[in-house]
């Protein structure tokens, strides 16, 4: 058994995580993730590269994805609605273009009012799916200060993005990129919260 389940069992054990909760290592995934096909899964998937992790980080990193298993997340009904009013805010374009303007909207123009109606959705969403890391973020502190007697989670979360921030060499474009569509608090916001639930 690796490091990283012998950690997963003893929460287990412990019953900070729940019985039917799996955990399978994924090259597909970044580095630890409950995603929607996860949580349907009934799993929390890791990457191989992040398995010798600090052990308190890891125990913070495993419960924050295992809230986001077993509680219910703003970012499903997000996936949900996301098409649904891209679809009705693309159907209204094409009548107020054929209604008004008396033409019809030209194959190119479908895919730049797509991309520009569902990006402005998820820029409106993105505080939604804020509040789930936040959620998840609490609650691993939670259990780790009243269930294992870790008086300072906030050095396990410092630890832990630490640890997934060095792990996560890309390039500086990437980064650029991925912080603009990134739904994550800032590192100093996650910290803050943690460290007031502390005091």
């Amino acid at each position: 058994m690796e490091r990283i389940e012998k950690v997963f069992k003893k929460l287990k054990d412990k019953k900070l995580i729940p019985v039917w909760l799996k955990l399978e290592k994924s090259t597909f995934t970044s580095n630890f993730g409950s995603g929607p096909i996860d949580r349907i899964q009934k799993r929390i998937s890791y990457s191989p590269k992040y398995a010798t992790i600090a052990e308190n980080a890891l125990i913070f990193t495993l419960l924050h994805e295992a809230h986001h298993a077993q509680s219910k997340q703003r970012s499903d009904l997000v996936l949900l609605l996301t098409p649904l009013l891209g679809l009705i805010g693309l159907s209204l374009v094409h009548y107020y273009q054929i209604r008004y303007l008396e033409i019809a909207l030209q194959p190119g123009a479908h895919i730049l009012w797509s991309i520009l109606i569902l990006g402005l959705l998820w820029f409106y969403f993105k505080s939604w799916l804020k509040q789930d890391e936040i959620d998840a973020d609490l609650w691993a502190a939670i259990q780790m200060k009243d269930k294992l007697n870790i008086k300072k989670p906030s050095n396990a979360l410092k630890a832990t993005l630490k640890e997934l921030t060095v792990g996560a060499k890309t390039n500086r474009l990437v980064r650029v990129i991925a912080s603009s569509i990134d739904y994550h608090p800032s590192e100093e916001e996650r910290l803050r919260l943690i460290r007031v639930y502390e005091s």
